[in-house]
């Protein structure tokens, strides 16, 4: 939970990055849609550019319960 609450590695997370890019090299051979899990969601990053895209049924789990308290409260809407 360090990592998740200390705000100057908040640009250097992999998902925030390349997660975009991520979504985009994997459509390229099969669509992204439907159900998909985010296991180790993090700050929500990859989940945030997932759900851009309203045909994603989006799963998340995470090991802390502090991060998934703050992906609750991020994504309750």
């Amino acid at each position: 939970d360090f990592y998740n609450n200390y705000p100057a590695f908040e640009n250097l997370w992999f998902s925030k990055a390349v997660g975009r890019g991520i979504i985009a090299f994997v459509q390229k051979f099969f669509p992204v849609k439907g159900n998909v899990l985010d296991y180790g969601i993090g700050k929500g990053h990859f989940a945030s550019y997932l759900l851009e895209d309203n045909s994603i049924n989006l799963y998340a789990c995470d090991f802390s319960q502090e991060t998934v308290n703050n992906i609750n409260k991020m994504f309750s809407n």
